[in-house]
């Protein structure tokens, strides 16, 4: 959700609660993901054309893609790591109840702490301005800090 729609609904709406559905989140970190491999390809050729082995569903892709996407994944590269953070957010939406926040908690210190600035940037854009005690302006962090708040409390 881009910062404009959070804030205006907050200020229209103030007792709505806007929803960050699975769709739009996963869109978002797999842009971060492209990102990431757009970077590292300037100085890792084997990363040119595998874009879409990436952003694509795992369980959809064709035996020799996914063959080629383990070796990759295998490989010491900055975009698998980000394809990994991007794959157990997707886990998420899969956990019991009981045990959502615990995971949540441990995927947000993981992506925070990843070193890779667009998986960052997808939590906390560097031009996240606060819109209340617990919400920061940003596609991913009113929606991970939402929810920490809401079990918090």
């Amino acid at each position: 959700m881009s910062p404009a729609f959070i804030k205006g609904v907050t200020e229209q709406f103030p007792e709505a609660e806007i929803t960050f559905d699975k769709f739009h989140v996963m869109k978002l970190v797999g842009e971060a993901v492209d990102t990431v491999r757009r970077q590292e390809q300037k100085d890792r050729p084997e990363l040119k054309g595998t874009r879409y082995l990436w952003l694509r569903n795992p369980e959809t892709l064709r035996a020799n893609s996914a063959a080629q996407l383990a070796t990759l994944r295998a490989a010491n590269l900055k975009t698998a790591r980000a394809y990994a953070i991007k794959e157990t957010l997707k886990a998420f939406w899969d956990q019991p109840v009981e045990e959502a926040e615990a995971f949540l908690r441990r995927w947000y210190f993981w992506a925070t702490h990843s070193r890779l600035e667009p998986i960052r940037n997808f939590i906390f854009p560097t031009s996240a301005r606060p819109l209340g005690p617990s919400l920061v302006s940003s596609p991913l962090g009113p929606w991970v800090l939402a929810i920490l708040w809401r079990w918090d409390t």
